[in-house]
């Protein structure tokens, strides 16, 4: 991070494997479902309904003009022969409920710190997930300024898509060259905050966030 930084005045985070690690997470979830599905046998379609919910996910992150709202429980539902209501109590139990009390046990040491730092320099902090991220947020003992997730209706839009990161700027007035951008997956992280002129930071692993740490530090005279 170089001088070019130093009006920074706000950092847009990403949350899943962002704030933490998300393969470890992956392969407990895995051995969860493998074994309540082990038990239940007839219920093995359910299984399929949430694999299709992700790869329908992952068509809709390729469509500019996808009408997310409807078509990432629609579409599934629809194939599996059963109503919206019933695929979304799904996927919000395995999802969005069902992980939440493996999350602090995996969170990157070092992200406390990261928003340590920002908040004592009075950097604004927002998350921008794809998914609901308050209750996370919680569970990891994480505060934002401002959390956004892709499928609140005035957003209707996955990440590469820019209409979570323009909200954002446009709540806090702040310009892209004044916000930066933390996130794991460059193909959509990092092509959102392109698309936006938004540097971006990426995260791999604990040590990405300790170097985030040392160059807010380098910064904090300026800030």
């Amino acid at each position: 991070m170089s001088n070019k930084y130093r009006n920074l005045k706000l950092v847009i985070f990403d949350v899943d494997g962002t704030l933490y690690r998300q393969a470890p997470l992956r392969r407990i979830m895995a051995l969860k479902l493998a074994f309540h599905y082990l038990l239940r046998p007839w219920k093995y379609k359910e299984l399929l309904m949430l694999k299709e919910f992700r790869e329908q996910r992952e068509i809709l992150a390729n469509q500019a003009d996808a009408d997310l709202s409807t078509s990432q429980y629609r579409i599934p539902a629809q194939s599996a022969g059963v109503s919206v209501a019933v695929l979304e109590a799904l996927v919000k139990h395995w999802m969005l409920i069902a992980p939440l009390p493996y999350l602090k046990k995996n969170v990157f040491p070092s992200v406390h710190k990261v928003f340590h730092i920002l908040k004592e320099n009075k950097i604004k902090i927002a998350v921008l997930s794809d998914y609901p991220a308050s209750e996370k947020l919680e569970v990891l003992g994480l505060k934002a300024d401002l959390i956004v997730s892709a499928a609140e209706a005035h957003i209707n839009c996955l990440k590469p898509g820019t209409k979570g990161i323009s909200y954002i700027l446009n709540y806090f007035n702040i310009k892209p060259a004044e916000c930066l951008f933390v996130g794991d997956r460059p193909e959509l992280d990092g092509k959102c905050a392109g698309r936006m002129k938004i540097p971006f930071y990426q995260i791999r692993n604990n040590d990405d966030h300790e170097k985030l740490i040392v160059l807010l530090k380098k910064q904090s005279e300026v800030f």
